[in-house]
């Protein structure tokens, strides 16, 4: 290889990008502005390895000694590009645990009980979920716990109602009585519901009236 061609070879490296070929008055040019600093990585072609550019007395003729990383080890063969210059790693992050919010637990909770006529089953899945992920905070558990509760008494009181319009089929009562009840508890559902939701925006609690502790 020419004298030339060896001045050539000269590489360094810029936020993990290796630059170059450039000459060693390129080099020299490139630390003068500043570009190149003491701890940039610098491929020479004589070595056939990486290094600090202070380490390269043609650099830095009067760099003072410090500690510095442990450049990469010399190849057996040099390539005719060099390898990139060692990178760091950064360290893995663990993402941070799922927290539900109370505020939004307890609006879930009151919105299933103001929706139970049309979602039916759905309510009480609502429900479910929302003690399952907030299993670990009181207030939340407490807020699932009595909408529950309101959903099973209703469940209940429209299951006895229908078993009785059933009965009372024969004197033609029962229909209408079932039929009553059904619109009073689903005024109840409306009514607390909407109630439960403003006592929420307040930021105020709420406990669903006339309902029966299935759960404690």
């Amino acid at each position: 290889m020419s004298p030339m061609s060896m001045e050539a070879q000269w590489f360094w490296s810029q936020r993990g990008v290796t630059k170059g070929p450039v000459t060693l008055d390129e080099l020299k040019s490139l630390v003068a502005s500043g570009t190149i600093e003491r701890g940039t990585w610098i491929y020479e072609p004589t070595r056939g390895a990486w290094a600090t550019a202070e380490s390269v007395p043609e650099l830095f003729p009067a760099a003072p000694s410090v500690s510095v990383p442990q450049p990469p080890p010399d190849a057996a063969n040099v390539p005719p590009f060099p390898p990139p210059p060692p990178t760091a790693v950064p360290p893995a992050v663990a993402p941070a645990p799922f927290v539900m919010d109370p505020k939004v637990a307890t609006v879930i909770c009151r919105v299933s009980v103001l929706v139970l006529p049309v979602a039916n089953v759905l309510s009480f899945a609502a429900v479910g979920v929302v003690w399952a992920l907030g299993a670990k905070d009181a207030s939340i558990v407490h807020e699932a716990r009595q909408t529950m509760n309101c959903l099973l008494t209703i469940a209940l009181v429209f299951a006895i109602s229908v078993a009785v319009g059933f009965v009372l089929t024969i004197i033609l009562i029962g229909p209408i009585l079932a039929g009553a009840v059904a619109l009073v508890l689903i005024a109840y559902s409306i009514i607390v519901g909407v109630m439960g939701l403003v006592a929420a925006g307040r930021g105020e609690a709420y406990r669903y009236p006339m309902t029966i502790g299935f759960i404690r």
